[in-house]
């Protein structure tokens, strides 16, 4: 006679089960700022993140895939439904960068720069805001995958930085937002470094 199955209580998971995903991931959930726009705020920084770390190689984990199927899932509700069709052509294209060779990567990335490039012609600043870190993470895979491991790890920070400048701003006032953004981006800036393949050990 099988035993009846008691609910297990919902525990937090981290994104990712482990490696150097769920510690970038962890560093930036430290920072959770509040933001009138998810797109410009902290999904988009944990879009980002999952996004430049699967895209350069590390191994992706059943939890960290399925956090990636949820955000696009959750951006996509978000959105209008003329731009959900954007977020699925843009999916498609992400797809590609991570099987592709590095000529594949590269066209990638040019196709989500023209996808962002329509969507800020066509006023539609908030499908422009998602394409447009999809076509950073793959322009940091194909330059990855071409033997360049700085340069992509400098534009992931980079790209982490954009996004936490503006949710600093949105939290500190004009006299201290400098010290917030430096604070914050330097913490990351050094995490994601030791974080992702390249890095120091």
């Amino acid at each position: 006679k099988a035993k009846p199955k008691t609910a297990k209580p919902k525990v937090a998971r981290p994104i990712t089960d482990d490696g150097p995903v769920s510690l970038f991931v962890d560093a930036v959930r430290e920072h959770d700022f509040p933001c009138k726009d998810a797109l410009d705020g902290w999904k988009k920084t944990r879009l980002v993140t999952l996004m430049l770390a699967w895209l350069l190689g590390v191994p992706p984990t059943p939890t960290g895939r399925k956090a990636l199927a949820r955000l696009f899932e959750e951006v996509g509700a978000e959105l209008s439904e003329r731009d959900r069709s954007g977020v699925a052509s843009a999916r498609a294209l992400l797809e590609r960068a991570a099987r592709g060779s590095v000529a594949e990567k590269n066209r990638a990335a040019f196709d989500l720069a023209g996808m962002r490039d329509e969507a800020i012609l066509a006023q539609r600043p908030a499908l422009a805001s998602f394409v447009d870190a999809l076509a950073h993470a793959a322009e940091a895979s194909a330059s990855h995958a071409d033997g360049d491991h700085e340069t992509p790890l400098r534009r992931g920070i980079e790209v982490g930085r954009a996004l936490l400048y503006t949710l600093a701003e949105h939290r500190a006032g004009d006299g201290e937002d400098r010290e917030v953004r430096a604070e914050v981006s330097g913490e990351l800036a050094a995490k994601l470094r030791a974080a992702l393949p390249g890095g120091p050990a």
